[in-house]
């Protein structure tokens, strides 16, 4: 739904997210790194001028965890890649599984996905055995 200012009519980014199918954060940061052009902040608002939102493209997001069908073959090179005993970062567990961070940080913070604060106290580690078994059962892979 747009708004009107100063005469130039302006949408929501979520708006502009629902339009276009991505998530809000993608939107959000498009507008923030300056990619966008004539966006207003209006406190945690973005507002976007309309005639620039319908240009803007954005390009498909990873997959969410529960609509991935994964292979047996692309199980096997995502299990490779983690060593059961070590420990990752839920940029790297994302990465492997080929998952949005959004979408791993959603499954730590509901307990679904067993992680620590690493030693800085900002990120997470997340153990090799916790990722395989947590995404084998995600993803419907038989067990071996």
């Amino acid at each position: 739904m747009p708004i009107e200012i100063n005469g130039k009519k302006f949408l929501y980014a979520k708006d502009v997210a629902a339009m276009n199918g991505v998530d809000p954060n993608n939107v959000t940061l498009r507008c923030r790194s300056g990619d966008v052009p004539g966006v207003i902040r209006a406190g945690n608002t973005w507002l976007i001028p309309e005639d620039v939102a319908q240009k803007l493209i954005f390009y498909p997001e990873k997959a969410a965890i529960k609509h991935r069908l994964v292979t047996s073959a692309e199980w096997g090179a995502m299990a490779a890649q983690i060593d059961a005993d070590a420990a990752y970062s839920a940029r790297y567990i994302a990465k492997v599984f080929n998952v949005t961070q959004h979408s791993v940080a959603k499954h730590i913070k509901e307990g679904g996905l067993p992680a620590q604060k690493s030693d800085d106290g900002y990120h997470w580690q997340v153990k090799g055995a916790d990722a395989i078994t947590f995404f084998k059962k995600q993803f419907n892979i038989a067990a071996d």
